[in-house]
């Protein structure tokens, strides 16, 4: 992880107090630990910084450089295998890195322990401490400890009397030092494995069948601008290196992405290709340099330099799923920063990634992607989904009785997973019932709540009432944007909601496609029925109060 001009800064840095007959070993040890360990790339970074800092801003960087403590805690956890060192331990006694130095790694002698009113008569130059010969190394990681006190107690450093360079050299020794006594077991935990394309295989098609959950996929087709269609299947012969599926809620885009990951894990299984599909949640990653890297190495069982590798190697697909999903925009700006990268320096890389069909005035990703979006389901496609996901022979003829006397009564599924809720519903109900606008809207607020874990999903059903009941009495289909925040306004003070993200509630109900925001500021729902259901609920809720 760390380039040639730090290591060769590592190398001038240790040259006059390190056997540098050990540094090879030592540096591709730390080397190693650093861009194995996630929660450590940080520190790596840290490096980065101390080794371009300027005069002015050195001691920022030192306070960072300098967390040698964190380190060894990270250290030793990977070699011993446990926590034993935690973040909030019971015994603060085990944060004292004078006791990680002789406890943990042997350093000093078991009756040595600095005394806190002799570290600042110390220097580095002394050749014992309190009656104690410092041999070897010992007087690196004293003059660490007390830089360590200085940094932690101390409000101003006095660098030029501190000698700060002389200070991260000693760092450096450290560093080196823990590394190559503990080099065999770094190389034990994070050697590079050759991945096991078959055994990946196998996951990505296991975790699609455990996806679908019994149902078969119905095989839909996606557009582009010139309505030319595209099943999942053919997605993987598009020459674009970048395709983006956008939609609403429940129209199908993260089965596609399963979908995709799963046709090219059986093209790996049956030796036709070594193209990895690696399938990433966006909603699960958080705030970090190289996230994407990071997210392809943890899906694949590999560390950070074997992933780095494939992804420069192109022998990947990046599946990622739910753009609309990341609401913190740090984390969406530094996604579509890599991704953005990935795509420009590395165009054998497939990158096909999920959306909502909304405008949304926030970071764009892979600008120049090719979108798609769901084509218009057919009778047929609808017929054929019930037909091979319907087990009971009494159920799939009533849906064909009924079909065969009045198809329109199909028109209300457009996406796949009304498909999915319709044959619930006649299988439990043993009928077709006369409307389903009410399960339907009810099953999107539980999905996104389920997925989103946002409270603002709580209170979309008194905003959609409201609105319903306004557009009700003007006799109007849509309002101005300006009016729903002012009806969502009502709605807090009337029943002393203080929670709720207004603009948020606004964004959640366009992203599932109960309402729709025009480009001239307009607001309506999607479809009357919706409408007229809230107005509906909105009325019952009235009477019962009366």
């Amino acid at each position: 992880m760390l380039n040639e001009e730090i290591k060769q800064w590592f190398r001038e840095a240790a040259s006059r107090n390190y056997d540098m007959g050990c540094f090879e070993k030592a540096f591709e040890a730390f080397d190693m630990f650093l861009e194995s360990n996630e929660t450590y790339y940080d520190f790596g970074k840290a490096i980065e910084d101390m080794y371009n800092a300027g005069r002015s801003n050195k001691v920022y960087y030192l306070q960072k450089f300098s967390n040698i403590e964190i380190y060894m805690k990270a250290l030793y956890n990977c070699i011993a295998g446990s926590q034993v060192y935690t973040l909030d331990p019971e015994d603060n006694d085990t944060l004292m890195l004078a006791k990680q130095y002789r406890d943990t790694f042997h350093v000093m002698p078991s009756d040595w322990h600095p005394k806190p009113e002799k570290t600042e008569a110390f220097r580095i130059t002394d050749t014992e401490y309190d009656g104690i010969p410092l041999t070897g190394y010992m007087r690196y990681y004293l003059d660490i400890y007390q830089l360590r006190n200085r940094m932690t107690h101390e409000s101003l450093l006095d660098l030029d009397n501190m000698g700060a360079d002389e200070r991260a050299n000693s760092m450096i020794v450290c560093y080196l030092d823990l590394a190559y006594r503990h080099r065999e077991a770094i190389s034990g935990k994070f050697r590079v494995r050759s991945l096991d394309l078959n055994g990946y295989a196998d996951k990505v098609i296991r975790r699609y069948e455990r996806f679908l959950a019994g149902y078969k996929y119905l095989d839909v087709k996606w557009m582009d601008s010139q309505e030319h269609g595209l099943t999942v299947d053919g997605l993987i012969g598009e020459e674009e290196s970048c395709l983006k599926l956008a939609g609403d809620a429940g129209t199908g885009k993260t089965t596609a992405l399963m979908r995709l990951a799963y046709l090219m894990a059986q093209r790996i299984r049956n030796k036709l290709s070594q193209t990895l599909p690696v399938y990433i949640p966006l909603s699960q990653l958080t705030a970090g340099d190289r996230m994407l890297y990071s997210a392809v190495a943890k899906e694949l069982g590999a560390n950070f330099s074997e992933a780095e590798r494939l992804i420069q190697n192109g022998q990947v697909c990046l599946l990622l799923d739910g753009l609309n999903e990341i609401l913190n925009l740090e984390v969406r700006s530094k996604l579509a920063f890599e991704a953005d990268g990935i795509a420009a320096m590395y165009p054998d890389v497939k990158i096909v990634f999920t959306d909502r069909a909304v405008i949304r005035p926030s970071v764009m990703m892979l600008s120049n992607a090719r979108t798609l979006h769901l084509m218009p389901l057919t009778v047929e496609d609808k017929m054929t989904y019930f037909e091979e996901n319907c087990s009971d022979p009494e159920i799939l003829q009533i849906i064909r009785d009924r079909v065969a006397t009045n198809s329109g009564i199909l028109n209300d599924l457009v996406k796949p997973i009304q498909l999915r809720q319709f044959l619930e519903v006649v299988s439990e109900k043993k009928e077709i019932p006369f409307e389903m606008t009410g399960d339907y809207l009810e099953m999107l607020m539980e999905r996104e709540r389920s997925e989103k874990k946002d409270t603002n999903i709580d209170y979309l059903p008194y905003y959609l009432e409201a609105l319903a009941v306004d557009m009700k009495k003007k006799q109007v289909r849509e309002v101005g944007q300006d009016r729903f925040l002012q009806i969502m306004a009502e709605v807090n003070f009337s029943y002393g909601f203080t929670v709720p993200d207004t603009m948020n509630c606004q964004k959640l109900l366009v992203d599932m496609g109960i309402l729709q925001l025009e480009r001239n500021r307009k607001i309506s729902f999607t479809n009357d029925k919706f409408r007229i259901y809230y107005e509906m609920t909105a009325a019952e809720k009235q009477n019962e109060l009366s």
